[in-house]
């Protein structure tokens, strides 16, 4: 079946996270590595959540008459589009106000930067392959195309392509950190500075 145009869409000036896009990511199932990255988009974005909004709706109507054998499924096991404010961490401070769409790809997706027009007028772009330049909290517009499943494990649903990538500005890296409350959770620093006064004295 080939590919409707209205599920691929190109998301504008959006925040990455989750980068790994120069590298494959082990799966967590045993499955393939694939190329993913975590897409932001604010609340109050209307325009890039309008285009999600139409290319699930188109991915839906395909599933529908394809894959999803003419029944839509109750709920998603796992949505394709997901509330940042209902996450339960948010370790990197990203995720606020924002919902977030996870896009894959089993081929490393293109990465590139706008470099002005060409001779005719179109616009010229040059392929990145650094990831200091490309990173998890750098702003990009992210072209992805959206398409519907019916997995045995996973049931049927909506999931997200990972197509390309053009650096748009720079952002605050995103670092993932680890909560010292919860990682020295346990310990007895008493103790320990006790101990350690004795021996000074």
């Amino acid at each position: 079946m080939p590919r409707n145009p209205d599920t691929v869409i190109t998301l504008e000036n959006v925040r990455i996270s989750y980068a790994n896009i120069f590298e494959p990511r082990e799966s967590q199932d045993g499955g393939p590595a694939k190329y993913d990255c975590t897409i932001l988009i604010p609340k109050n974005d209307e325009a890039n959540r309008a285009k999600i909004k139409a290319a699930t709706e188109a991915a839906k109507a395909d599933a529908l008459a394809g894959v999803w054998t003419g029944k839509a499924p109750a709920e998603y096991k796992n949505p394709p589009v997901r509330d940042g404010d209902k996450r339960d961490t948010d370790e990197l401070g990203a995720f606020k106000n924002a919902l977030y769409i996870n896009a894959k790809s089993k081929d490393q997706p293109g990465i590139y930067r706008y470099i002005g027009k060409k001779a005719d007028g179109k616009p010229d772009f040059e392929p990145i392959d650094d990831p200091t330049v490309v990173y998890s909290g750098c702003y990009c517009h992210v072209n992805v195309t959206c398409f519907p499943y019916n997995h045995e494990k996973g049931g049927k649903g909506l999931a997200w392509a990972l197509n390309l990538l053009v650096k748009t500005q720079d952002g605050e890296a995103f670092a993932q950190k680890a909560d010292v409350g919860r990682a020295m959770e346990g310990i007895d620093f008493d103790g320990v500075l006790a101990d350690a006064m004795d021996d000074l004295i």
